[in-house]
């Protein structure tokens, strides 16, 4: 996202659906009405989400800062959200009562292109060139880089939650919801994204 007029200013942010994009960009929209430039909606667009911003597209970021968060708990926050499972645009369908072992099994057995943006694998979101630096931050760190990104895109100190919003796919959940098995299919499934962001593969996240 171009969260700034020039590129020179700030860096681009990328934040995937159930990365804390809603609570990202709901602090954008506060902090730039503040700064006299809001968010332009459409009449079809009533949500953040949808939004444009008020100014033209970069041609390309100078630089990237990247919010993950562990698949374990991405895809689970996901499943428990179900929306996106209702609300599936792809050819694949899920049925209302559909198991998260079901859910599991059958997105990661798709390829990326077929998967909804809430479950899609994070490396396969967020493109951009090799060249251009890149800066990871882990949702989990939240309150470690959240004054770093602040000062990084001249924000007031009080533009994003001074605390993490509560997860539903708290440690007990996914030690719940994961088998022995999911969890190994998962974890396999999301290596390049636990090679890229420097996730652990041992890590057990329950």
């Amino acid at each position: 996202m171009p969260v700034c007029p020039n590129p020179a200013s700030c860096p681009g942010v990328c934040v995937v659906p159930k990365g804390g994009s809603t609570q990202f960009k709901l602090g954008m929209q506060v902090e730039l009405a503040r700064a006299g430039t809001p968010l332009v909606y459409e009449p079809d667009c009533e949500q953040v989400h949808c939004a444009r911003f008020p100014w033209p597209s970069w041609p390309a970021p100078e630089r990237v800062v990247r919010i993950v968060r562990h698949p374990l708990e991405r895809m689970l926050s996901a499943y428990l959200d179900g929306k996106h499972l209702r609300h599936w645009p792809w050819p694949v369908q899920f049925a209302p009562n559909v198991s998260f072992a079901d859910v599991v099994r059958r997105v990661t057995a798709l390829p990326d292109a077929l998967v909804n943006p809430h479950l899609r694998r994070q490396t396969a979101m967020c493109g951009a060139p090799p060249s251009v630096p890149q800066t990871i931050l882990k949702l989990e760190e939240y309150s470690t880089w959240r004054p770093w990104l602040l000062k990084e895109l001249h924000w007031a100190d009080d533009a994003l939650p001074a605390a993490p919003v509560p997860q539903a796919a708290t440690a007990a959940r996914v030690a719940e919801f994961y088998t022995p098995e999911l969890r190994a299919l998962l974890l396999k499934w999301a290596a390049p994204d636990l090679e890229r962001f420097a996730y652990a593969m041992a890590d057990q996240r329950a």
